[in-house]
């Protein structure tokens, strides 16, 4: 059996407290890699891509369960670090401004919407106004002709007797 055996290398970790490892350690991305979703100037803000946190965080932090982190009751816990934590927030940040100028451009085409609707109403409202007024100067017209030809016609019965 110990003929089949593997070696194994053990690493010694050093005694210091995670929470100075991660401070000393180099971040684990590059935030200016291509591969990160951005956001660009020429994309809308309500259509610019979402980056995910499993690209952001280093392998330590990354796993299968639904959260972005694993338990910390887990073996494979450890904390994020500063650097991926600040990356998310960033990243959240830019979500929120995206939605806030998402909102107010679609409240400014609610704005522009209802602005035409208001001089489209005035303008068929006008035009309406004036129709009416070349019907009731038509009628008139037609009532004076009726009134001519009534006239005319009873001109016309005098004559004939």
């Amino acid at each position: 059996m110990e003929g089949q055996r593997q070696n194994h290398t053990f690493i010694d970790m050093p005694s210091t407290p995670v929470e100075e490892t991660y401070a000393s350690s180099p971040p684990p991305y590059d935030p200016i890699q291509p591969t990160l979703p951005r956001y660009t100037s020429s994309s809308h803000p309500c259509e610019a891509d979402t980056a995910t946190l499993v690209l952001m965080t280093d392998e330590k932090v990354q796993h299968k369960s639904s959260g972005p982190y694993p338990a910390s009751d887990s073996p494979d816990y450890s904390p994020p670090s500063y650097q991926a934590l600040q990356l998310e927030n960033n990243i959240l940040r830019k979500q929120n401004a995206g939605s806030r100028r998402c909102q107010r451009d679609l409240f400014l085409l609610l704005i522009a919407t209802i602005v035409l609707l208001t001089c489209f109403i005035l303008m068929n409202a006008r035009v309406l106004r004036k129709r009416n007024v070349l019907e009731m100067e038509l009628l008139q017209e037609i009532l004076v002709f009726r009134a001519q030809v009534a006239e005319a016609k009873s001109v016309l019965k005098a004559l004939e007797l």
